[in-house]
């Protein structure tokens, strides 16, 4: 069974990377794979066509994420409900695994579109 893994050289991914010895296990580092970027997602689980996605990536830099919440909004949200959409159309099962507290909207804000660039990412 294909199974990608995103971010598999996080803090996350080390546990599943020891778990699944699978052949089919496809290793994807933020490096390969730009969360924010929907069509280069889109193009990657096209490219694959996983059964099982595992995504162990988020945006978790404290310090950063309070000094730019547009950018832990637009990872640990935005690109991970773009990731479920994606999967969700490709007919693969989704796990998401993350030590992040959820975000959410507050009444009158407005969610990132498109893609974000976070610095030091």
């Amino acid at each position: 069974m294909r199974t990608l893994l995103i971010g598999a050289n996080g803090q996350l991914g080390s546990e599943p990377r020891q778990t699944f010895s699978d052949n089919d296990l496809v290793l994807l580092t933020h490096g390969d794979n730009e969360l924010g970027d929907r069509s280069q997602v889109w193009e990657t689980l096209h490219r694959y066509r996983p059964c099982l996605i595992l995504n162990t990536a988020a945006y978790h830099r404290v310090g950063e994420c309070e000094d730019l919440p547009e950018c832990a909004f637009a990872v640990n949200a935005v690109a991970a409900r773009d990731l479920a959409i994606a999967t969700k159309e490709i007919g693969a099962v989704l796990v998401v695994s993350t030590s992040v507290p959820i975000m959410s909207l507050t009444a009158g804000s407005a969610a990132p579109t498109g893609r974000v660039i976070c610095p030091g990412r």
